[in-house]
């Protein structure tokens, strides 16, 4: 089970290579909207994502993340889909770390979505079909 291939086939979805800019903090009440850490992605799927910090946070706790993922939106189910001042609107989640660990100077932080609104999941899963069709 140490074989790379074998762990890549586990994962229920496929990892994209994708680094964009990203927000994370811990679930808290009441909820803190000032004090996110911030960061890249390294490579994101529709179960979670792989973030790059410069905080450490504890495998299992919950995260609420802010991923800036361009076009996500255009796949929104709806007469929502895509409004003027919607464009550029981050893609949010509350997500449970399963593992952070340093790497060179920062933190590489794997977290799974564990709460998104219906209507946003299914606009990220049709964002992740059209990339991984490319």
């Amino acid at each position: 089970m140490n074989n790379p291939s074998e762990r890549q086939e586990r994962r229920e979805f496929p990892r994209i290579p994708k680094e964009v800019t990203v927000e994370a903090n811990l679930v808290t009440y009441p909820v803190n909207e000032t004090d996110f850490s911030k960061g890249k992605s390294k490579d994101i799927s529709q179960g979670g994502i792989l973030l790059h910090l410069n905080e450490q946070f504890a495998p299992g706790a919950l995260l609420q993340v802010r991923i800036t993922l361009p076009g996500w939106r255009k796949n929104h189910p709806g007469f929502l889909k895509v409004t003027e001042d919607s464009i550029g609107s981050p893609f949010t989640a509350v997500c449970e770390v399963v593992r952070s660990n340093m790497v060179g100077d920062i933190y590489e932080t794997a977290v799974k979505f564990v709460n998104i609104d219906q209507d946003d999941y299914r606009a990220l899963e049709g964002y992740m079909k059209k990339q991984t069709a490319h």
